[in-house]
């Protein structure tokens, strides 16, 4: 690592910090989504049972839809979860590929006034063999 450039050395640190933010925004959503089902489920859990003490139904859902809606609820934390983060890895990985194209455009950009002053430069050189030719042949 003792060759590698600074800006190497920066961008792979801003990536790392980057992962580090988003996957505590990404737990942090998670657990946000987490206790508001796990809310949800004990309000509707204790409407459930306060209506079962009511009207003596049976405990168990009737129908199997309602089986698959808790099923859906139950699923859908980890599905959120998964998905957040994998938009939010997304994200970084496009905004670094920007970052890398601006890098790229900024170095072609030097490369070509770099070259712009060689071919100055080039012809300046070449303006002063041919007058100091001229003068030498002027002086012979």
């Amino acid at each position: 690592m003792a060759d590698t450039p600074d800006w190497k050395k920066k961008a792979k640190a801003e990536y790392e910090n980057e992962e580090e933010r988003i996957r505590t925004d990404v737990k942090a959503g998670f657990y946000l989504h987490l206790f508001i089902f796990v809310f949800l489920g004990v309000v509707f859990g204790a409407i459930y049972v306060i209506r079962w003490m009511i009207v003596r139904d049976n405990f168990l859902p009737s129908s199997h839809d309602a089986a698959w809606m808790i099923a859906i609820a139950i699923g859908a934390v980890p599905f959120i979860y998964f998905t957040d983060r994998h938009d939010r890895i997304r994200e970084v990985r496009e905004q670094r590929l920007i970052r890398l194209e601006m890098k790229i455009d900024a170095m072609l950009a030097e490369q070509d006034a770099l070259l712009a002053r060689y071919e100055e430069l080039l012809r300046d050189v070449r303006r002063t063999m041919s007058d100091t030719e001229l003068h030498i042949r002027g002086i012979l």
